[in-house]
């Protein structure tokens, strides 16, 4: 039918262009204005945490986690972690950890890749990919 799209057709147009791509269709420009806009009146390191906390997959992360992949200390990891729920950037789920919408995610991992480059995101992967490791090697041999 013409002018009706279907659910194959709008799950395309939500998932936005790949990375790099050249051609930026105006949904995604409309969906992105209002987190250019917060991302823009954000210190340099609330909008670089905002960016790194965001690549690691899993549901959430905690403030230590958040602490490994900024390599900063829980203490500063732990204000910056706040400070974006306070703008409701990131959400608190329980007492210990937070998660990003799905929208927010998609959006800090393409800014990551393009403002921070591959080499920053792999190093920040890096340290959260071994600081698991030790604690989960630490957790057998204690057992």
């Amino acid at each position: 039918m013409a002018g009706h799209a279907s659910g194959s057709d709008a799950a395309q147009r939500l998932s936005g262009p790949g990375l790099g791509s050249l051609v930026q269709p105006p949904q995604c420009e409309a969906i992105e204005r209002p987190y250019e806009s917060a991302l823009v009146r954000l210190a340099p390191a609330q909008a670089r945490a905002f960016r790194l906390l965001s690549v690691a997959d899993g549901p959430d992360f905690t403030v230590v986690e958040a602490a490994v992949v900024l390599d900063v200390p829980v203490a500063d990891a732990a204000t910056l972690v706040e400070s974006l729920v306070d703008i409701h950037l990131v959400e608190p789920r329980g007492a210990e950890s937070y998660f990003y919408h799905a929208p927010l995610r998609t959006f800090a991992r393409s800014h990551a890749h393009a403002e921070d480059g591959p080499e920053a995101v792999e190093n920040a992967l890096t340290r959260l990919l071994r600081w698991r490791a030790r604690r989960s090697i630490g957790a057998l041999l204690s057992t």
